[in-house]
């Protein structure tokens, strides 16, 4: 089990490193990479292949660097809080936690009606 104090330092050091592999994944670098092998010949499976790595280059790219920090640190004191909080079966003492949560959300797109 983890020294009492030691979740924050350790969630906030996951959240660092969640948000430099991110960076890592979104790098100009690996676009050029990914175009040059689209002039390639490839056969089938290469294709496909590089069809996978450019949908998760986008996927990743359409998400930005805070916003993987941030929710990476709310996830690892959550989850800490989780622990201690079902043990003593304090459900209540839960909720103020989750309101940090809407704040890593995507803005939502309006809806609009007809």
């Amino acid at each position: 089990m983890m020294p009492i104090g030691g979740s924050e330092g350790r969630g906030a050091a996951m959240a660092e490193l969640a948000r430099h592999i991110h960076e890592l994944k979104t790098d100009y670098f690996i676009e050029t990479r990914i175009e040059q092998a689209e002039e390639e010949l490839l056969d089938s499976q290469q294709m496909s292949n590089l069809r996978e790595i450019r949908y998760h280059f986008m996927q990743a790219n359409v998400v930005p660097a805070d916003l993987v920090q941030a929710k990476t640190q709310l996830a690892y004191r959550c989850e800490h809080a989780w622990r201690v909080q079902r043990a003593n079966n304090d459900w209540q003492g839960f909720k103020p936690l989750s309101d940090p949560a809407q704040d890593t959300q995507a803005p939502k797109q309006p809806t609009h009606h007809r």
